[in-house]
């Protein structure tokens, strides 16, 4: 099962801005295949009293 680039763009497009996940790591094999990991992002809370 594969899917074309612009397909998986718009997929972790849709994702990131839903669910405030970003972009870890994206690989690119020899052969062509693509593989990417997403992390959810993590906010800092600063006390400021």
């Amino acid at each position: 099962m594969g899917s074309t680039k612009e397909g998986t763009r718009q997929l972790l497009t849709s994702v990131a801005g839903t669910g405030r996940w970003e972009l870890d790591v994206s690989y690119v094999y020899p052969d062509g295949r693509r593989k990417v990991r997403i992390r959810r992002k993590v906010y800092r809370v600063t006390r400021t009293a």
